[in-house]
C-alpha cells in the first residue's frame, strides 16, 4: 500500500509516505463479502525536531512531553481487509490498566474488545498496521504504547 499524507500548518509541513506499515487510529470494523474489514484513520507519529515543530505550529507545548507528538490533520477514514487468524499486540489490560510490554490477543478477541462495552480502552491508542498483498490486507496489528 502506498499512503502519502501532506500536512501543513503554519511553518510546519510534514509528509509521510508508507509502503507497508503505518500508524492509524481504528474507527470501526465490519464484515463485507465474508472478510473482516477495519476502518482506519492514518496519523503521524513524530519525534525529535519534527515533533517540536509540529507541536509549536499548532500552539501546543514544544518540545512536547516525552518527545513525541501525534498529528491527525487528515481525518480520512479508509477500509482494509484483515488477515484471518492473526494476533493483535495490545497495551491495555482487560481491567483498563496499562501494560507497557503488551501482550497478544487473538484477532477475534480483539474485535470483541474494540466493539464491546470497554471499546474505548482499546480504541484510545493508535495501532501500527502492516499491509501485504495486492489487496492491501492488514497482516499485523500492534498498539503503540505511549506514556
Amino acid at each position: 500500500i502506498m499512503v502519502t499524507t501532506h500536512l501543513t500548518h503554519g511553518a510546519c509541513a510534514c509528509t509521510v509516505t508508507c509502503e507497508t506499515r503505518h500508524l492509524a487510529l481504528i474507527t470501526g470494523t465490519r464484515f463485507h463479502r465474508r472478510r473482516r474489514l477495519l476502518s482506519v484513520d492514518f496519523v503521524l507519529f513524530l519525534t525529535g525536531w519534527e515533533a517540536e515543530d509540529a507541536a509549536a505550529a499548532r500552539g501546543d507545548e514544544s518540545p512536547p512531553p516525552n518527545d513525541y507528538y501525534i498529528v491527525n490533520d487528515a481525518t480520512t477514514v479508509r477500509e482494509f481487509p484483515v488477515q484471518a487468524g492473526i494476533d493483535v499486540h495490545v497495551v491495555v489490560n482487560p481491567d483498563g490498566t496499562t501494560n507497557t510490554e503488551g501482550y497478544d490477543l487473538p484477532l477475534a478477541d480483539w474485535i470483541d474488545a474494540i466493539t464491546g462495552p470497554d471499546a474505548a480502552l482499546y480504541l484510545s491508542t493508535a495501532y501500527w498496521l502492516t499491509f501485504t498483498g495486492s489487496d492491501n490486507t492488514i497482516s499485523a496489528i500492534a498498539a503503540q504504547w505511549v506514556p
